[in-house]
């Protein structure tokens, strides 16, 4: 089943390539302010309505906010171009997609975007991966039981469509999903090892209105959670509406967190009891810090106050 992925994609495709190719800092600052799609009277809106003006990638992804991702996007195809956006996403193996198919609401796992959880798993482990996508494969390794014959061992080509170092700092933000100060379902994922997670919803806009489904209330619910070793994607969600029938995410069910339990089990299961490191920092990765919202990054004044001073790696 393909399934539009939601906010799920922000960390791969709009922090990653923000990193790749603008040269951010993960302690950028980003705007969360209305705006529409471009060519379009569309205004782009948070899922809880409002705005928060100027924050931090980390407060940005960690809520998962709408506008600062679409304007990362825009950004990076003013800088690098749309070609190269389109060739990025090309190379992460999401098989519904074209050239032709791409827009700007890529960005927040919407418009024509729709992946199984088999490419989406695929898509986020190039993070963990050093920046390189693996086909997703099944078998590892055949050997015959007359002993004839030497095992085979299939060789599946990685393909580096990522710097290391963009991928780091992209999972960074992830990481931080988890680990942060947020209320945002990831928290549940927190272990004495590094856990990396995003989430993503989507909606069912006024489509179910005929099945007396509330205007706008999520249809599917996906989380990504990831270690240095595995990654896993979780789906949820109603496949149709029927009338009358709650086939859509209530506050309660919503609040529930199925995705999140389902995410944590499996990871229990593969993970507790190897207790992971976090995946390497590599070479070319700087620790850097810089007056607040300022880009190109200003030095810090002596004497500044703290308030107004960043710490971040680039």
């Amino acid at each position: 089943q393909y399934k539009q992925p939601g906010s799920s994609v922000k960390p791969i495709l709009d922090y990653a390539l923000a990193f790749e190719y603008l040269g951010w800092a993960t302690s950028h600052v980003v705007t969360d302010r209305p705006l529409m799609y471009e060519g379009t009277n569309i205004i782009v809106k948070n899922a809880s309505g409002s705005y928060g003006g100027q924050m931090t990638l980390d407060y940005a992804v960690g809520n998962s906010l709408n506008t600062p991702a679409i304007q990362t996007l825009q950004e990076v195809i003013n800088k690098a171009g749309w070609q190269t956006v389109v060739n990025y996403i090309m190379a992460l193996g999401f098989s519904q997609i074209t050239e032709d198919s791409f827009d700007i609401g890529f960005a927040i796992g919407g418009s024509n975007l729709v992946v199984s959880c088999e490419e989406l798993m695929a898509a986020h482990a190039i993070l963990m991966n050093g920046g390189y996508y693996i086909e997703p494969h099944t078998i590892r390794r055949i050997e015959f039981r007359s002993g004839l014959y030497e095992p085979i061992e299939p060789y599946y080509e990685p393909s580096q469509v990522l710097t290391e170092q963009a991928a780091y700092l992209a999972a960074y933000l992830m990481y931080r999903c988890v680990s942060g100060p947020y209320y945002n379902y990831m928290q549940l994922l927190q272990r004495d090892y590094p856990v990396y997670a995003k989430t993503g919803t989507t909606d069912w806009g006024d489509e179910g209105l005929e099945y007396n489904i509330p205007s706008g209330v999520a249809k599917d619910k996906w989380m990504v959670s990831e270690t240095s070793r595995y990654t896993t994607a979780v789906w949820v969600g109603y496949e149709k509406g029927e009338k009358d029938a709650n086939t859509y995410f209530s506050d309660e069910k919503q609040k529930a967190n199925i995705p999140g339990y389902i995410s944590n089990h499996i990871l229990s299961a593969l993970t507790d009891d190897i207790h992971p490191e976090g995946i390497p920092r590599p070479e070319g990765i700087s620790d850097i810090q810089h007056i607040l919202g300022t880009f190109p990054y200003a030095s810090v004044i002596p004497g500044m106050p703290s308030s107004l001073i960043a710490n971040g790696m680039i």
